[in-house]
């Protein structure tokens, strides 16, 4: 009988370990980022963007050092990223959804609720490139200068809308959230970073850009953790390790409704 459970235990871990695999790996091959037809219209509305987006499925969550702060699931942290480009700017939409949202009032901006971006222009050993943003009473890309200090960047441009929601009475599956939250918060950015806020790159099809996204999450006076993308590629501190898109052909893209 202890042989028996001795080796139902085994197989239990062995189905537990695979079904996290499957949760938490990405597929195979650098995520494609297809081309604009025509430029995006960067007001925090996704109506010109296609259906494809990075969904953080491949997301894990990573809290801070000595902080106990467990992630309650999808109404706690979440979110989508999509990509597209042309000759002129690289287009990144952000949708984040969070239970609190906390952001940091002044720099640091990395200190509260915030999306951080991380590129590099060239794989495996390029310098990362940094860039933040978040809904503040002025809302700002950032990028982290040779000193390791955040400063505006002012060629990016940034759209952003939010809305406060009703959390859905049926709990998501899996959900862990301690307490179900009457209301979530849902933040679109749009953000159009010209090619020279990333030397070192030609923007030209079948070229391959690494990425790093981390979505900060603070439901309090300081930080608890990050949802980190990687793309399940090594170890995420160094551009050998982040995620790869590759720049695509063309594709359709909906048109924005006539105003």
């Amino acid at each position: 009988m202890a042989a028996f459970f001795t080796r139902y235990y085994r197989l239990s871990v062995l189905c537990l370990g695979l079904t996290l695999c499957c949760a938490f790996a990405w597929a195979a091959g650098p995520l494609a980022c297809p081309r604009c037809i025509s430029p995006k219209v960067i007001d925090g509305r996704l109506d010109d963007w296609p259906e494809s987006s990075l969904l953080l499925d491949g997301a894990y969550w990573r809290p801070l050092p000595n902080v106990p702060a467990i992630y309650g699931g999808l109404y706690d942290l979440s979110g989508t990223v999509q990509l597209a480009w042309d000759a002129q700017r690289l287009y990144v939409a952000v949708t984040v959804v969070d239970d609190v949202f906390l952001p940091a009032r002044q720099t640091p901006i990395d200190t509260g609720d915030a999306v951080l971006l991380i590129f590099a222009p060239s794989l495996p050993s390029a310098r990362p490139l940094q860039f933040a943003f978040t809904l503040a009473p002025i809302t700002q890309v950032y990028g982290r200068d040779g000193k390791g200090y955040w400063t505006p960047l002012r060629p990016v441009r940034i759209g952003v809308s939010r809305l406060i929601l009703a959390t859905p009475k049926t709990p998501l599956p899996h959900e862990r959230t301690k307490t179900m939250p009457a209301h979530i918060t849902k933040i679109i950015y749009e953000l159009a970073i010209p090619w020279v806020c990333l030397p070192g790159f030609t923007a030209k099809p079948q070229t391959i850009l690494g990425l790093q996204v981390q979505m900060l999450d603070a439901d309090g006076p300081a930080l608890r953790g990050s949802l980190l993308w990687r793309g399940g590629r090594g170890v995420p501190v160094t551009p050998a390790g982040y995620g790869q898109v590759l720049l695509s052909a063309a594709t359709p893209a909906a048109g924005k409704p006539a105003k």
